[in-house]
């Protein structure tokens, strides 16, 4: 499930591929340093470390290859697993955006707030345009709480929870092992899980998420960096 110069095959056949190390140096030095262990956090596309991320040109062209030239960076977040903050998630899409005000739009549901921002469950139609950025700072195996996929789930839609059940016992699940400066590229629909961490070190993971286009119905993104 690792992709070379070129990841969009994979992607599209499995919903996810990762790269190792393909981020300049300074660029991973400095999300590390950035973010050395405050826990998980939202809402970080004002960090300059992520900008830098945001305008790195490996990360520009692996986005720009998959979403186009027009993708912009529309959400991101700090994933901190450690030694008293840590926890397990079930086979689950990405569904939630973050927006500026809700506005009732045909697709849109499950409206919430998080830390004073407009969130909503966002259709199909939407997430088919956007892919996830995940760049690791630490390493992480299938005892270190790794990322575990169903390849291929993506191509299903939007799910609910009975499909969600039946996709998991009858898929083949995968476990991303990751190193240092390692990116994984997901799709939002692909069936994606995580147990705990077992281990004492911690295991951090910047994720952003880039779109394609702006959102219907008058809704706009709460954050959109180019």
């Amino acid at each position: 499930m690792s992709g070379g110069a070129d990841p969009r095959a994979t992607l599209a056949r499995d919903g996810v591929v990762r790269v190792r190390r393909p981020l300049a140096r300074a660029t991973v030095v400095g999300l590390v340093r950035a973010f050395p262990g405050a826990g998980s956090r939202r809402h970080l596309l004002a960090e300059p470390a992520v900008r830098r991320l945001i305008a790195d040109p490996a990360v520009r062209a692996l986005v720009t290859r998959v979403l186009g030239r027009r993708a912009a960076a529309v959400r991101g977040l700090l994933i901190d697993k450690r030694e008293g903050a840590d926890w397990a998630l079930p086979f689950h899409q990405d569904r939630v955006v973050a927006v500026v005000a809700r506005r009732d739009t045909d697709g849109f549901s499950g409206w919430s707030l998080k830390d004073g921002v407009v969130h909503a469950l966002a259709p199909g139609a939407v997430l088919r345009r956007m892919i996830a950025v995940r760049v690791h700072l630490d390493a992480c195996d299938a005892g270190s709480g790794a990322l575990r996929v169903l390849p291929g789930s993506h191509r299903h839609g939007v799910l609910d929870d009975d499909a969600t059940r039946r996709l998991a016992s009858t898929t083949a699940e995968h476990v991303l092992a990751a190193g240092v400066g390692d990116v994984v590229l997901m799709r939002p629909l692909l069936l994606h899980a995580s147990a705990r961490s077992g281990r004492v070190g911690p295991r951090r993971v910047v994720h952003i998420d880039f779109a394609a286009g702006e959102l219907p119905g008058g809704l706009r993104w709460r954050a959109c960096v180019c």
